[in-house]
């Protein structure tokens, strides 16, 4: 069998409701079909039960006659879920989900998204355009409305550059956004210091030729040292200044981090990157609780540590809010919970300990689990 182009994993994290699963996966199939991109879609059934077949009989129709984009199941039995930490708080792992699907992918690009997602022609008409580059991951707007169809409701725009309302001490604090340039501008500072002081050198020789010159007990040697000291320093000064400058970059760039205006709700709903790089980065953190920012995280480490680079597309993707099978975010708060600063505060602590450092294991994924896929769906 020939790799398809694309793989795209799509966790469920309840597939009891199947008339608008079919109607998001038909959408998938026809923008493949006629863009002609040879894809696969992988959904993740999490939790799944045993005796519950509507799923398999779905995918097993939408596969007849369709050659273009294949649909694979796999699922992964309640009993895993129960096993792992939290898993009384944390309604589905839908990040452990994704990277089920990426470590079992089989495409040349892997795209993560989740299961209320249309893409719009546009981002299909990119897919399919031959412009992607190894080594960049792509991210996307998105719309959010209700309903389908005719009667599909604009409810309002959703961007990945989000404002992030947080509590800190009981005080509201909306200012993540701000970029670190804002307030830090030591390479500004530095230059134009320097500059001032070289402005200064032609005074600063007269000064140190006139001291040489002038009657004086000391020896020519010992006035040579002065004179030497007076020349010397502005640039013993510049370079005090430009020692500072480092390590205030050095701290901005860990500032930034705190700043980023990267994606902030759960596992991404649009994540694209070749599959060799996804590889490498061995797929999404697999943080052991809610899947709350761990997109987050996982921005942060790979682009913070320069890993792979950015493209912001501008062509934008619809979410059908009216598909509740999503894990819902708890309230509660504790340790199994990822707040954006606590994200950031990781991803600073994974980028000093080196570039290659990885978050997972060499089972990410949980390589070892086996069976999830039935002969027919493969």
């Amino acid at each position: 069998m020939m790799s398809p182009f694309l793989s795209v994993v799509i966790p469920l994290a309840d597939a009891s409701d199947l008339a608008p699963i079919r109607s998001i996966l038909t959408s998938w199939q026809d923008g493949f079909s006629r863009h002609g991109i040879d894809a696969e879609l992988i959904l993740v059934e999490w939790k799944a039960r045993p005796g519950e077949g509507g799923l398999d009989d779905l995918v097993a129709s939408l596969n007849q006659g369709n050659s273009r984009c294949r649909l694979r199941l796999l699922k992964i039995p309640a009993e895993v879920h129960d096993g792992l930490p939290h898993a009384d708080k944390v309604s589905a792992f839908l990040h452990l989900a994704q990277n089920i699907g990426l470590r079992r992918s089989r495409g040349q690009w892997v795209l993560l998204s989740r299961a209320d997602i249309f893409l719009s022609d546009e981002m299909f008409r990119f897919l399919g355009s031959g412009q992607l580059e190894k080594g960049r991951l792509y991210l996307g707007d998105r719309y959010d409305f209700e309903g389908s169809g005719e009667e599909a409701r604009l409810a309002a725009i959703q961007t990945r550059r989000e404002t992030i309302d947080l509590k800190a001490d009981g005080i509201d604090v909306a200012t993540l956004r701000v970029p670190s340039d804002k307030y830090i501008d030591s390479w500004g500072q530095f230059g134009l210091l320097a500059l001032t002081f070289l402005a200064e050198s032609r005074f600063v020789l007269r000064s140190a030729w006139a001291f040489l010159k002038a009657p004086s007990s000391l020896a020519f040697s010992a006035r040579l040292g002065l004179a030497w000291k007076i020349l010397s320093a502005e640039w013993r000064n510049i370079g005090l200044m430009f020692q500072e400058s480092l390590g205030v970059q050095r701290e901005r760039k860990r500032a930034r981090l705190f700043f980023a205006d990267y994606p902030t709700g759960q596992a991404g709903d649009f994540l694209l990157l070749d599959r060799e790089s996804w590889f490498s980065l061995r797929g999404l953190p697999e943080w052991a609780g809610a899947p709350d920012h761990v997109a987050a995280l996982f921005l942060l480490v790979a682009l913070g540590s320069g890993r792979v680079r950015e493209s912001y597309l501008r062509m934008p993707f619809g979410i059908c809010k009216r598909l509740a099978n999503l894990a819902t975010p708890s309230q509660e708060d504790g340790s199994w919970r990822l707040s954006f600063l606590r994200a950031a505060g990781m991803a600073q602590a994974y980028i000093e300990a080196g570039p290659g450092q990885p978050y997972n294991g060499d089972a990410w994924g949980m390589a070892g689990l086996t069976g999830l896929e039935l002969p027919q769906d493969g």
